[in-house]
């Protein structure tokens, strides 16, 4: 049953109950008014949803019962024991209608005109004389016999069904939100057991911290999903609004949407409903030609407006895309010079997608004149800026005359997250994931970072990314880089990614967000903080900040014009993911196909039949040795190791997880042959000749070991 139904079932479900019990109510004590008020507006509800889903026979029925409602609140008549009668069969007419909504999806048969035409008969009819309750007053109207029906058991019979009332409960949001709270505290007192746990040699209490953490898991996840909506509920006022606005610019706009069942939490919903309606707005007013523009770009005169939504890695991706004439980028630098945030040198040598996303910042506009529906330089501006205060993004891509598109990325939920933990100096820090792209550790002889006028860049796959030294930002002393040891986190920046050179990294877990109290709201590096497993405070970076502190635009300029003026090379190259079987022993793995690198406690792993599994993301991956896939033998397994690297890769929606010894590096391979009959390809990557992997091959191979068809 669509959701939509099923909430009006359950809805007008709660609403009978309210009417049956004010009923009562009133057949004690007939001139009660909450008790009339109360039940009119229930019977109003019924009758105007019923009549928005085209349900004839409950919107007439309901409505004659709302006519008789109206004369008994206004006074005209007072309520005797068969306007009483008649309206409790009109409740039980109403629960077999929705009954049969439930089991078919349509009103039932039921032949209620007699029913009708005895309610609006009452309608006309003043209360006797005698007492109200006296049933004898009006015998001929005291009962009324209940409508013949072919469906709806007796409301005393036992059911086997359950039905929408009897699975569905209203909260309060209240409660939702303490529950969280709550939740919040049991992650914290999990990981502090984890984390006390691995410092004992005790295999008793190991078993209990490892039950402990997946029941703890499993229960975040299901009091998350108590918060989580769909993102139609925001979605529905869109249509309205590009029509609104398609009106008010001349223009032909319709309203495509994809994934309006994508879920995300209520406070992060609320959050992305002023970003949507101001990218809409912009690609109905900006984006979507007139249309006698369209017609001569050989489009038809009716723009199109499409949404997706989509969950990827703990986030939930929105995009909005139109099938306009894309970005005027000259116009862009134009407006972005007579502005003064750059300079003409500075913006010559921006790539067009930085230069694209200069429509977010603030009071920065390309409409000639201002209107009522834009030229104030606003609604952009609120996209990034609410997207980025719940740890979200905003990026703007476009294809010249082919249309625009905005994606927002923005997390789950907000109270708990999963984020990376770093060290700088003495000091931990978290980093959301939703800003996290991949980690990256730079060559031993610092070979690959390089000084750019002043401003540090890493050489990455061929490209150079602009680096932050986290030290520096926070205004540490900096301290000399063991050889070999420097990490960098490349992090969405904003519209540009840039590397933070950090001097640890301590892996991936869940942290409860905690907002930082008001004596700190003028520290701007700071998203927020948590308390780790040992007890200690560590803060939640923001990654918008550290970019705009450091100058990331202009940093990532310059290096594109110095990346222009020195590549020379038109050769094709694939990134992959170098990986160690053994101490002499590489292969890669092509990067796209790579969803996440994780480092599993080998306690976690589990063995159902013959296969090596793991609980992962609410669901259960399937581990399996790279070397055994590929025929090279087994690897001995060092004793003392607690831990078990993995390459989690994807392939046509099925994940599958790949042991290997050790995660060498991400590079750029050439010349790989593309013949996909074998397992791996031959490429040369940083100079040396090494096996690509073929995910296609591999990934039918590893399903056939483990029995499931490919």
């Amino acid at each position: 049953m669509d959701e939509l139904l099923h909430e009006f079932v359950v809805e007008s479900t709660e609403n009978l109950q309210t009417i049956d019990e004010q009923l009562m109510v009133l057949e004690r004590d007939p001139e009660d008014p909450d008790a009339l008020g109360a039940i009119f507006r229930a019977m109003h509800t019924i009758k105007g949803t019923a009549g928005f889903f085209d349900l004839p026979r409950i919107e007439r029925l309901a409505h004659g019962a709302e006519t008789l409602l109206g004369k008994l609140r206004d006074g005209a008549i007072i309520a005797s024991v068969s306007h009483i009668t008649a309206l409790l069969i009109v409740a039980d007419t109403l629960r077999s209608h929705l009954s049969s909504i439930e089991t078919t999806e349509s009103e039932s048969d039921i032949d209620s005109q007699a029913l009708l035409d005895t309610v609006l008969q009452l309608c006309e009819q003043q209360a006797d004389a005698a007492a109200p309750n006296d049933a004898s007053a009006s015998p001929q109207l005291a009962v009324v016999p209940p409508p013949t029906t072919t469906v709806a058991p007796d409301r005393n019979e036992a059911s086997d069904r359950n039905t929408s009332s009897d699975t569905t409960i209203r909260v309060d949001t209240g409660v939702l939100d303490d529950l969280m709270t709550l939740m919040g505290e049991l992650v914290l007192a999990r990981n502090e057991l984890v984390q006390t746990a691995a410092r004992m040699n005790d295999t008793g209490l190991s078993a209990c911290t490892q039950r402990i953490n997946h029941v703890t898991s499993d229960l975040r996840s299901r009091v998350v999903k108590t918060r989580m909506r769909p993102v139609r509920a925001v979605w529905a006022a869109i249509p309205r609004l590009a029509r609104d606005t398609a009106v008010a610019c001349g223009k032909q706009v319709s309203v495509r949407m994809i994934g309006e069942d994508t879920e995300l939490d209520k406070t992060v919903l609320e959050a992305i409903k002023d970003p949507l309606t101001h990218c809409v707005r912009n690609s109905v007013d900006h984006g979507i030609e007139d249309p006698e523009a369209r017609l001569a770009a050989g489009k038809s005169a009716e723009g199109t407006v499409t949404l997706r939504a989509r969950h990827d890695n703990g986030n939930v991706v929105v995009e909005i895309s139109d099938d306009g004439a894309g970005i005027n980028v000259e116009g862009v630098r134009a407006k972005a010079l007579e502005q003064g945030l750059f300079t003409e040198t500075a913006l010559a040598a921006m790539s067009d997608r930085h230069v694209a996303n200069l429509i977010f910042a603030p009071g920065f506009s390309t409409a000639a004149t201002v209107t009522n529906v834009s030229g104030r330089g606003v609604g952009m501006d609120v996209v990034r800026t609410n997207a980025e205060r719940i740890g979200g993004t905003a990026d703007v891509s476009f294809v010249p005359g082919q249309g625009t598109t905005f994606t927002i990325t923005v997390p789950l939920t907000l109270a708990i997250i999963p984020a990376l933990i770093v060290v700088s100096g003495e000091d931990r820090f978290a980093i959301p994931q939703a800003s996290v792209l991949e980690v990256v550790r730079a060559t031993a002889d610092g070979s690959d970072i390089e000084n750019l006028g002043g401003a540090l860049v890493h050489r990455l796959r061929g490209a150079l990314v602009a680096l932050v030294d986290l030290r520096s930002s926070l205004n540490a002393q900096p301290t000399a880089t063991p050889p070999g040891r420097t990490q960098i986190v490349i992090l969405r920046g904003t519209g540009v990614p840039f590397g933070l050179i950090v001097d640890e990294i301590l892996g991936n877990e869940e942290i409860v967000v905690r907002p930082l109290d008001v004596h700190y709201a003028n520290v701007d590096l700071f998203a927020g903080a948590t308390v780790m497993g040992d007890g200690k405070i560590a803060l939640i970076l923001d990654v918008t900040a550290l970019g705009a502190n450091a100058s990331v635009p202009e940093i990532e300029s310059a290096a594109n014009e110095q990346e222009r003026a020195s590549s020379h090379s038109d050769e094709p190259t694939v990134p992959v993911l170098v990986v160690e079987l053994d101490r002499d022993d590489r292969v890669a793995l092509p990067l796209h196909s790579v969803a996440r690198l994780e480092k599993f406690q080998l306690d976690d792993v589990e063995l159902t039949g013959m296969e090596r599994v793991v609980q992962y993301r609410d669901d259960i991956l399937q581990l399996l040795n790279l070397s055994d896939l590929l025929g090279r033998g087994s690897v001995p397994s060092d004793p003392d190791c607690r831990f078990v690297v993995t390459a989690v890769v994807l392939h046509e929606g099925r994940e599958l997880g790949l042991e290997v010894e050790r995660i060498v590096e991400v590079a750029e391979a050439h010349s790989v042959d593309h013949n996909r009959n074998t397992s791996t390809q031959t490429a040369i990557a940083n100079g040396s000749v090494i096996d690509v992997v073929t995910i296609e091959n591999l990934f039918n191979r590893g399903l056939r070991i483990l029995g499931v068809a490919a």
